[in-house]
């Protein structure tokens, strides 16, 4: 499907879309800033004393999840939970940028990467959501039902939950 075709309006749809990604960075680096300017009103720290350690440490620390899964227990699995909705945000991240990248690139395709990577990449993706729906049907449960002491019920961690899992929906339905 050539979305990049498309008009709203007698608007062209890349032009929307490079509207929206404008305005989405526009909020970010509105955010970025803001949280600069807080961080600023900290203590002095040399953040650059053994950078090349601490990015290694930062980089274990998130694509390794071992914060999260260092307590991983036959009683306890909320960090293999976490860990999977993690890891299937990263596969299908990857794929929204193929995504976006067809509304400016009529015909791109994960063809780009080769052909075995565009032939296996949908299975990664399917297994991903399929992994992400179970870890969020878990989470519900142990956040709503079973009810540890130190979680927090709130409404804003329903929703996300939700939408996050409803996202997974749509995949299966779009295809």
């Amino acid at each position: 499907m050539n979305v990049a075709g498309y008009t709203i309006m007698g608007i062209p749809n890349f032009v929307l879309l490079a509207i929206v990604i404008i305005a989405a960075l526009v909020f970010f680096v509105n955010r970025v800033k803001y949280l600069y300017i807080i961080l600023r009103l900290g203590k002095e720290d040399n953040r650059f004393k053994e950078i090349g350690k601490r990015i290694k440490i930062t980089l274990k620390r998130i694509l390794l999840q071992i914060c999260v899964l260092k307590d991983v227990s036959a009683k306890d699995l909320a960090g293999l939970g976490h860990a999977m909705i993690f890891y299937g945000f990263l596969c299908f991240a990857f794929s929204y940028i193929f995504m976006f990248g067809r509304g400016f690139i009529p015909g791109l395709s994960f063809h780009v990467l080769g052909a075995s990577f565009a032939s296996y990449f949908p299975l990664i993706l399917d297994i991903a959501a399929l992994m992400v729906m179970i870890a969020i049907v878990w989470a519900l449960l142990r956040r709503y039902v079973v009810r540890p002491p130190r979680l927090e019920t709130t409404r804003e961690a329903a929703v996300i939950l939700g939408i996050i899992f409803f996202l997974m929906v749509f995949h299966f339905l779009m295809e």
